[in-house]
Formats: structure tokens, sequence, C-alpha cells
């Protein structure tokens, strides 16, 4: 597989707890889920908390798939340079580790 192939598995997860948590959030204050302002609230809540993740992540595959999947030599070229700046930098190294496994957002 894959090293990013994950990435659905994690935000799928991600995804499920959010809106659990607005529609939870949407029946305890008694708005109610059944078809009624409550629920169109909850997704609202839960689209606008979950997009900036989801649009990163997918933003990040999409570049990683194309910088990978190359066979231009200036391309491959400005990858290696690109991939050793991440692993010379720690801190930066360490960061997408966290965002890759899920264990930190992109926030």
């Amino acid at each position: 597989f894959h090293p990013m192939a994950g990435q659905g598995l994690n935000l799928g997860i991600a995804d499920a707890e959010c809106l659990v948590k607005h529609l939870k959030q949407a029946v305890e204050s008694g708005m109610g889920v059944d078809g009624s302002a409550g629920l169109q609230y909850a997704l609202q809540q839960y689209e606008a908390e979950r997009q900036p993740e989801v649009l990163a992540t997918m933003s990040g595959i999409q570049f990683l798939h194309g910088v990978f999947g190359t066979s231009v030599s200036p391309a491959i070229h400005a990858r290696s340079v690109g991939m050793n700046v991440v692993n010379s930098v720690r801190p930066l190294r360490r960061k997408l580790a966290q965002i890759a496994a899920g264990v930190d957002g992109i926030r």
C-alpha cells in the first residue's frame, strides 16, 4: 500500500466523530435532527469544522502524487532537494509525521 493510503481512513474517522458531536449538540439543545433546522445547523457546523482539514489533506496527497509520479529531471531534482530539507529539519519532519498519522490536524 502507498504510505498515504491511510489518510482516507483517518479523515473518515475524524469526519464521523465530528458529525456525531454536532448531531448530539443539536439534540441536546432541543433543536432535534428530524429534518428540522437542527439537522441543517448540525451539518453546517460539521462542514465548517471539517472542510479546512479535508481540503488541506486532499491537496497534500495530490501534491505528493504529482511530485513522486513525475519522471521529469528538474522535478526529480527539486523533489530530492525538498526531501533533504524535510529530513534535515526535525520539527518539520515531526509535524508532517504527526499530520500523516492523524495525530495532529492541519491547523
